[in-house]
């Protein structure tokens, strides 16, 4: 077991080019590997140039994990995965962010949220804080900026329950 500023320090720090130009998007999910396999499957045949690379955490935790505090951006979930796309070029940047966002689509049949870190809310907004956090948080909005002078985020997760339970998802291509 290693703590995450090692992980990130040796793990996968050193690889971001900072010539490169990124997308990022993400989320929660407790699928099993055979529900992802379809679209991680044809995610592999269409793979952009490295450093692009797929993070994947055990969330879950560990038998006597502490339980965590009550956090406004409160969605979690059994395992993360963060895909990122890497690339050099400004005019590969729709076909890459295509690639990323499609995918990303693909699987949230199987997402719980999207962590706000890696996210793509511009293009793909989704489920960062549980409904009643988001309720919360418009309250404290509403009271704080009642003419809506500042933007709290780019994208507004739509109101929403569990994930959904299904075997099947759409598969998306690279750049559809």
């Amino acid at each position: 077991m290693t703590d995450t500023e090692t992980l990130s320090r040796y793990g996968t720090d050193p690889h971001y080019d900072e010539t490169k130009r990124y997308l990022a998007d993400s989320m929660w999910t407790h699928a099993s590997f055979d529900d992802l396999w379809p679209n991680f499957e044809t995610m592999l045949k269409t793979w952009p140039p490295a450093p692009s690379h797929l993070v994947v955490f055990n969330w879950g935790g560990y038998e006597r994990q502490p339980e965590r505090p009550s956090m406004a951006y409160s969605v979690e979930d059994e395992l993360y995965y963060g895909l990122y796309a890497a690339w050099t070029d400004p005019v590969d940047s729709q076909t890459y962010t295509n690639w990323v966002t499609n995918h990303m689509r693909a699987w949230e049949p199987y997402a719980s949220g999207i962590q706000l870190a890696d996210e793509n809310l511009v293009n793909r907004p989704y489920r960062f804080v549980t409904d009643e956090n988001l309720q919360r948080l418009d309250v404290l909005l509403a009271g704080w900026d009642p003419d809506g002078l500042f933007v709290s985020w780019l994208g507004r997760p739509e109101l929403h329950t569990d994930a959904a339970d299904t075997k099947e998802s759409p598969v998306a291509g690279p750049s559809e």
